[in-house]
Order: C-alpha cells, then sequence, then structure tokens
C-alpha cells in the first residue's frame, strides 16, 4: 500500500504492456486482496492509471547493460460503508 487512510488508500502494483498489461498482472490480484483487507465490507476505485515506474540496469559486462523502465498502476480507493451505517455492502468488484 503506497498510502493509506482510516476510510482507504493507494495501492500500486508492477505489469509489462507484452504480458496482458495492468489487468492480467499477476500482482492485480494482490492488490485486490489488499484493499478488500482494508475494506471488508467493499470498496470504490476513485481513480486508477499508470503511476511513476521506476528503471533498472542489469548486465554482467561494463557495455552489456540491459536498461529497462518497469511500469506500475495505482488505484486510489476508498472502503463502502456497511450496511450498519447506513450505506449498502458493495463488494469491490460492483457486486451487491
Amino acid at each position: 500500500m503506497v498510502r493509506e487512510t482510516p476510510s482507504g488508500g493507494v495501492v500500486s502494483y508492477s505489469y509489462k504492456a507484452d504480458r496482458g498489461g495492468h489487468l492480467m498482472s499477476p500482482y492485480r490480484r494482490e492488490a485486490d486482496a489488499l484493499m478488500m483487507r482494508k475494506c471488508p465490507t467493499g470498496y470504490r476505485i476513485v481513480r486508477e492509471g499508470e503511476a511513476r515506474g521506476y528503471s533498472s540496469v542489469s548486465g554482467i559486462r561494463e557495455g552489456t547493460e540491459d536498461e529497462g523502465i518497469g511500469r506500475k498502476w495505482g488505484v486510489q480507493f476508498e472502503c463502502k460503508a456497511s450496511q450498519g451505517q447506513g450505506g449498502q455492502s458493495i463488494d469491490g468488484r460492483g457486486g451487491r
């Protein structure tokens, strides 16, 4: 979790465009699980989009470095109110 508030937060995860993009990233499930742990009565996605990525350099000899730019996806979310608090319980995927 990048940022946590009492009623939600922001999560981010890595993805590769050539491997299904942000929706098919194996890290998306981890992000969903984190949001559900934070908001057991469900959550609402406020905003999502590509976040600032990261760079990495790898190589074993000088002059053979392969520089790559990692891509990250960010999701800002808010917890739904529980039914006992006057709201409806809605899971993170929009179901009732």
